[in-house]
């Protein structure tokens, strides 16, 4: 109904960068990017002109990103508002250098921080079995697996890319399925549970 859209008060936007405000696939600091971009240096300039006017409503940007890659945003975009990092895992305040975890912000969630170093040890775990993988996948018919790509920078999650397969002068990525089998096999039993 229109008349109740027009009664709602926005106090601030929460907007996901990847894929939504940019496109996939660029670099975070603006420094080593490979050309011009237009798509996301125009989102850039954008949301810098849009956050040096202190009357406009406050964008939060979030994203599955680590928090050193969420930094390098913010500074593209000139941002000082909250940034929300790893899916919601954290949250940092620019303006007080603060990083909260979702974990302290809600006492039925701080039960759930003792995972944070069993993802950390699970992270360190795999990264050693990231050639091993790839002779996996290799059995499984994948010839020509490109390198395993962890994200980097995490503190609350582990995110490792899908990797590609290049073959006859084409590259495309490994099933989802097949690649979950094999980190699933080198994931230690202890953590499976």
């Amino acid at each position: 109904n229109q008349e109740d859209l027009k009664q709602v008060e926005t106090r601030l936007i929460i907007n996901d960068v990847d894929g939504c405000l940019v496109p996939p696939k660029y670099d975070t600091t603006g420094e080593i990017q490979n050309g011009p971009n237009k798509a996301t240096d125009r989102f850039f300039k954008w949301l810098r002109d849009y956050n040096s006017n202190s009357g406009n409503i406050p964008i939060f940007l979030t994203s599955g990103r680590s928090l050193q890659q969420m930094h390098g945003i913010s500074k593209r975009a000139n941002n000082q508002n909250l940034i929300i990092h790893e899916h919601g895992m954290g949250i940092y305040n620019p303006t007080t250098d603060e990083d909260l975890c979702i974990f302290d912000l809600d006492p039925q969630l701080n039960n759930f921080k003792e995972t944070i170093p069993i993802f950390n040890s699970l992270r360190n775990h795999l990264s050693e079995k990231f050639e091993q993988m790839k002779k996996d996948l290799h059995n499984m018919g994948y010839k020509n697996v490109e390198r395993i790509i962890m994200a980097p920078g995490k503190q609350f999650s582990v995110a490792v890319d899908l990797p590609y397969n290049g073959e006859n002068g084409k590259s495309d990525r490994v099933s989802r399925l097949d690649f979950f089998k094999v980190i699933w096999e080198h994931i230690p039993d202890d953590v499976k549970r």
